[in-house]
């Protein structure tokens, strides 16, 4: 990930507004490796973000990473169905956590990847979404 050490200072940054356009650079990094067919290295994003989750002590960081992964998530489109569970495996982490606050990001965090790829979640895909 480029500039891996100043994205995951911006996402672990007290200010919620520093966080969420770190999030954005990550949605703008994995739509221009989608673009360009470097479907390993948009992995690679995703796995270094989860690392990342599962090591860090900040709260901070942890929510600055499950903004990052639903902003992924937007990054991927309609490419997204083979990254779910990479994708998927921090946030449904992060809901059993003991803080309130890191729970309620990991929803929202849930919530917005399923807007993206909400029939891809969907086995059989025979429900109807008119959205």
């Amino acid at each position: 990930m480029e500039n891996r050490a100043n994205l995951l200072k911006s996402l672990g940054d007290k200010l919620y507004e520093k966080r969420k356009a770190a999030a954005l650079e990550i949605e703008v990094i994995i739509k221009e490796l989608i673009k360009e067919k470097k479907s390993l290295q948009a992995q690679k994003v995703l796995q270094d973000l989860s690392q990342s989750y599962y090591s860090a002590n900040s709260l901070h960081l942890k929510k600055g990473i499950l903004l990052a992964l639903a902003a992924a998530a937007i990054g991927f489109g309609k490419e997204a169905q083979p990254f779910l569970t990479d994708l998927l495996e921090p946030i449904l982490s992060a809901i059993v956590e003991t803080d309130s606050r890191l729970r309620y990001f990991a929803c929202e965090s849930l919530y917005n990847v399923t807007k993206v790829v909400r029939t891809q979640l969907i086995p059989g895909n025979h429900l109807k979404l008119n959205r």
